[in-house]
């Protein structure tokens, strides 16, 4: 008779089995999806990359930028017509031998006339 109601009955053994297997996978699901979309998961490392590759040309540009800089620095410490062109245009300055002459009642026109001087002079 213990045969027969063993027989009939499902052991107690394969049902544990089986909840095993479904909380391995529920477990496993899980820390899949943590790893892709989690703190420091594949979304956050391809972010950051991104972010990266924008940093990484925003440094470009200013180093490109920082070299252009760097020539007109060296054009303003020794180019003696660079040095002129800016005392004449910052300052009003004029050469030896060279006469202001200003007429009255002229209108002066903005377009030949900066308003901001078109190169920066180091206080230095």
């Amino acid at each position: 008779m213990n045969q027969q109601h063993q027989a009939g009955v499902p052991r107690r053994g394969a049902a544990a089995a089986g909840r095993g297997r479904y909380l391995f996978l529920f477990a496993a699901c899980a820390l899949m999806i943590n790893a892709l979309i989690g703190e420091g998961g594949l979304t956050t490392i391809v972010r950051v990359r991104q972010e990266r590759q924008a940093v990484e040309a925003s440094l470009g540009s200013l180093r490109h930028g920082n070299l252009a800089l760097r020539r007109e620095a060296d054009s303003l410490r020794s180019d003696p017509r660079v040095i002129e062109a800016v005392a004449r245009q910052e300052f009003g300055m004029l050469a030896p031998g060279e006469r202001a002459v200003f007429v009255v009642g002229a209108k002066l026109d903005r377009r030949t006339v900066p308003s901001q001087p078109a190169v920066r002079i180091p206080p230095w």
